[in-house]
């Protein structure tokens, strides 16, 4: 799905590139707790990190959700 942006939303909202090796470098072996794990931006930065070699402590309040995403 495409979202199109007013030039406004743009300057206030800058589109945000993630590098995915430089996110590796910098969690490799950390310790990270993410509250809200179970649902919406904790669940995306969940999967995204778990692709970092970091440890996660996944937190939330619904314990088959937490299951599916850990």
């Amino acid at each position: 799905m495409s979202h199109r942006y007013s030039f406004l939303d743009w300057l206030i909202f800058p589109p945000v590139r993630l590098n995915r090796s430089r996110l590796k470098e910098k969690f490799k072996d950390k310790t990270i707790l993410i509250t809200g794990a179970s649902y919406g931006i904790g669940e995306a930065l969940s999967l995204m990190l778990a692709e970092t070699g970091a440890r996660l402590i996944l937190v939330g309040r619904t314990v088959e959700k937490l299951e599916q995403v850990k």
